[in-house]
């Protein structure tokens, strides 16, 4: 039986299940260079390695989020998976994918997730290629990217979309979803967070995503909402 979970925050990460769920191994895509013992590290506060870059920013959010839960960590090198070729059009396809990928890689039951940012004025992109939407080079080209095609536009509307999945071998995927409807601002503001979070702006609270403190950017999110509903369908299979 699967107790006391809190939401798991996926960022193009695979999480990993043994036996009865008592325990996750997080394999984490494109942090080759994270040992298990840095990583188990970080996810108990200690995030002296690597702190401000993107893979180590996205490993906070994670161990904010999975505080109190027993996890053993492991990096995707020594599993030795790959990254998933993400071919869907979908978040959902995606999503799938990397669980299915993850899932033929090592036999064992795996959460996953995909997500991105769709801008209403652009027809809903730059969506499943929010990572890569000025090719390989990051964050802030992203940005820059975002904010030059909708310079002239008065049109900001946008959200943040995730899709969640848990796989075991030989059954149907569990599958939970998440948005989190904003603004686009005209510039950046705070520092906190990744990806677009300096440019997402929270209506309601009158600041940008990397702005809130990380309790509530975890409370009100895409991701906190999808795994928060996945967390509990995988509760109901092995109630």
């Amino acid at each position: 039986m699967l107790l006391g979970l809190r939401p798991l925050v996926l960022v193009d990460l695979v999480a990993v299940g043994l036996g009865a769920l008592d325990a996750l191994h997080l394999v984490v895509t494109g942090a080759a260079g994270f040992t298990s013992n840095a990583l188990e590290d970080i996810l108990k506060g200690d995030f002296r390695l690597r702190p401000d870059s993107e893979i180590g920013k996205m490993l906070q959010e994670i161990a904010r989020l999975l505080e109190g839960l027993g996890i053993e960590v492991v990096a995707q090198s020594e599993f030795g998976v790959s990254d998933a070729d993400e071919t869907g059009s979908t978040f959902a396809e995606n999503s799938l994918i990397k669980a299915q990928h993850a899932v033929a890689a090592t036999g064992l039951p795996a959460i996953a997730d995909d997500s991105g940012l769709a801008v209403d004025a652009l027809g809903g992109a730059p969506g499943v290629y929010s990572a890569r939407y000025a090719g390989d080079a990051g964050d802030q080209a992203n940005n820059e990217k975002l904010l030059a095609a909708l310079a002239d536009v008065d049109d900001r509307g946008a959200a943040f979309h995730c899709v969640a999945t848990y796989l075991e071998p030989g059954e149907e995927p569990l599958v939970a979803s998440g948005e989190w409807r904003g603004e686009i601002l005209r510039e950046p503001r705070g520092t906190g967070g990744f990806g677009y979070d300096p440019l997402f702006l929270v209506p309601e609270r009158g600041c940008s995503s990397a702005q809130l403190e990380p309790a509530e950017k975890n409370a009100r999110s895409h991701r906190g909402q999808a795994l928060r509903k996945l967390v509990r369908l995988i509760e109901q299979k092995y109630a």
